[in-house]
């Protein structure tokens, strides 16, 4: 690539071509190009591509002196500091102009310490002298700021520099990796085409080395106390952006919060950035928390008109204007990725079919899996996945502690706790471990989490009323679009013990309904896109003198769903599998008729006739 006119200084640097270039800072801020007019390649992806081949060339990396000052924490999740920097919107890392790696600025450390400190502070665990004397005065915490000085005019007086000095964080060792990551927002609901936005972030993994330094001002203890603060935060709100959706925290000694225990019960197809590769195969925070959204909407659904609803969730869960009242962080114990190769032709391969004892036509397994093992354009796309039984902690925290919070729904203001913010999460985990699950294909019974203590279906429908009533909402049951009702879930008992046999059963069953249901317009209650007749233009040679009709693609009745040839709109019915204490394995099936694809009456009349075939296929004798 040719350096434009308008960097002809360092254009003649490097001799003209930015092949020379070996500065990773210099290239994402200075040298990034983006061709708007150019829709044939992701060029946002390769220029992102190109700064982490200059960050992670070794041979180049600064080696660091031996240090023994501070301490060492390692990054549960990956790290997003300066995420607006650059010249890519919102893709931007903060990367040393010289050393050509990552590093956290002081100021961000500050922030984070100042945090866990003015929560100590509210819960009279830390007093307002000592505070003051770490981090100065003012804060820009008007609580704080008011305890010390109530008359603003005076503040003037009062200011004051911190007696300890948070330096800069850099990587404790040369094993850090800058990888390109990416998020994929749906728009909170099921008929929108999402458009993925890749940025930079340093892999998780990586250790970094944290130095709290003291003044002439500061003794030993206070030097302890804000190291100690640092830690804490590190864990807690961790530091940079979309911390709320885990990036950006650190694995302490001892969590301060206790673990909740997740088991994958069904293959999962989770992936990052590079969906192709083993590296982003692993449940990833951003993707658990879009699930947790959808159901938690769901559930309120139930009470709440759609404007109220979204208001109610951007106070809760965040929006762009606001941080998540609820942190999440996930650690990952045990899991195993492989390939998802296992078919021939249109059928499962024969060692795979004798090592899950699944009969070797079947093809109901890659029925469920469609997309995930295809040849397109004459390329073979094969996705990763992780095996069942893998096991993860998720660390759920409140933001800004245990105090009360005052939030505004439906022209009301209400005072909640920090045991009614848990509640939400724990309500909508219960329902994603019940009756959903994560990654692509998770409609299809693939992705299925586990949690022994989740709730009950009706605890959720209770808390969510009682909820609504605390806050002055509407606190009866109504019936609308995709809102979550008992009366829509239907459990099997008794499938075999391997998910994989499972899973191809449960697909057999799936596709002989829609084989029961072929070139029927009604076909389109079961998700979109899909298309009817065909399967080509002409007829083939087995189709001549039979009534054959040209291919045509099903469309929503909804018109804001109509985007053209990629119309989409993801199925109204969950397949989620669970395992029983005997081993076995149990399918809850869940369906949300609405009239967004096609009439209500017809979507319930379609999606009840869809789980009463699925019921009686699977329990035949």
């Amino acid at each position: 690539m040719s350096i434009p006119t308008f960097t002809a200084a360092v254009g003649s640097a490097l001799g003209g071509d930015l092949k020379a270039l070996q500065s990773a800072s210099l290239r994402l801020d200075k040298l990034t190009f983006i061709n708007e007019h150019d829709r044939r390649e992701n060029i946002q992806r390769q220029q992102l591509d190109a700064v982490c081949k200059l960050a992670n060339n070794t041979a180049s990396r600064y080696r660091r002196p031996e240090v023994t000052e501070g301490f060492v924490l390692t990054t549960g999740g990956r790290l997003l500091v300066d995420h607006s920097g650059g010249l890519i919107e919102n893709a931007g890392l903060c990367l040393h102009r010289f050393f050509n790696e990552p590093q956290i600025p002081g100021s961000a450390l500050k922030g984070v310490a100042l945090r866990e400190a003015v929560k100590r502070f509210r819960e009279n665990a830390l007093d307002p002298a000592t505070l003051k004397r770490l981090f100065g005065y003012p804060t820009n915490v008007e609580e704080f700021d008011r305890v010390i000085c109530p008359d603003k005019r005076q503040r003037t007086e009062s200011v004051s520099s911190g007696s300890v000095a948070f330096l800069p964080a850099f990587p404790a060792d040369s094993a850090w990796k800058l990888i390109v990551d990416v998020q994929t927002p749906h728009g909170g609901n099921d008929y929108t085409n999402p458009v993925p936005s890749f940025f930079l972030a340093v892999e998780k993994g990586a250790r970094f080395r944290f130095i709290v330094k003291s003044t002439a001002r500061a003794s030993e203890e206070d030097r302890k106390l804000a190291e100690d603060l640092l830690r804490n935060a590190l864990f807690e709100y961790g530091v940079g952006a979309k911390t709320a959706a885990g990036y950006g925290w650190f694995i302490p000694d001892s969590p301060a919060v206790e673990a909740i225990p997740l088991t994958l019960v069904t293959p999962g197809f989770f992936g990052g950035a590079d969906q192709e590769s083993d590296r982003d195969t692993d449940l990833r925070i951003p993707s658990l928390r879009g699930m947790l959204r959808w159901w938690w909407r769901a559930l309120y659904r139930n009470y709440l008109e759609e404007p109220v609803l979204r208001e109610l969730q951007n106070a809760i869960w965040g929006d762009t204007s606001k941080s998540s009242l609820i942190v999440l962080r996930l650690k990952t114990l045990q899991k195993t990725v492989r390939k998802f190769n296992y078919k021939d032709g249109f059928a499962i391969s024969s060692h795979f079919a004798r090592q899950h004892n699944i009969p070797e036509r079947s093809t109901g397994l890659h029925y469920l899996a469609y997309g995930m093992d295809e040849r397109s354009g004459g390329q073979l796309r094969q996705r990763f996945y992780v095996e069942p039984n893998a096991r993860w902690e998720l660390f759920a925290s409140v933001r800004g502690g245990r105090r009360e919070r005052t939030i505004r729904v439906g022209g009301r203001e209400c005072v909640i706790t920090a045991q009614d913010i848990e509640n939400q999460l724990f309500a909508a985990l219960s329902l994603l471990c019940r009756l959903g699950g994560v990654g692509s294909k998770s409609r299809n019974g693939f992705g299925s989490l586990q949690w022994d203590g989740a709730w009950d279906e009706q605890e959720c429908l209770n808390m969510a009323g009682a909820f609504c009533k605390k806050c002055g909402l509407p606190s009866s049951r109504r019936s609308c679009e995709y809102a979550f009702e008992l009366k829509n879930v239907v459990d099997v008992e008794g499938l075999p013990s391997d998910a994989w046999a499972a899973l191809a059963r449960l697909g057999n069953a799936v596709q002989r309904f829609a084989q029961e249901n072929k070139h029927k317009d009604r076909k389109a209650v079961l998700g979109l896109p899909r298309k009817i007749h065909g399967p080509n233009a002409r007829p083939l040679q087995r189709q001549i003198g039979h009534h054959h009709k040209p291919p045509e693609i099903l469309q929503p009745d909804l018109a804001a769903a109509r985007n053209g040839g990629q119309t989409r709109f993801a199925s109204p019915a969950w397949l989620h599998l669970s395992r029983r204490e005997n081993g076995k394995l149990r399918l809850t099936m869940t369906i949300f008729p609405s009239g967004m694809i096609r009439n209500r009456d017809l979507s319930e009349k379609v999606l009840n006739e869809y789980i009463d075939f699925v019921y009686g296929e699977l329990t035949e004798d």
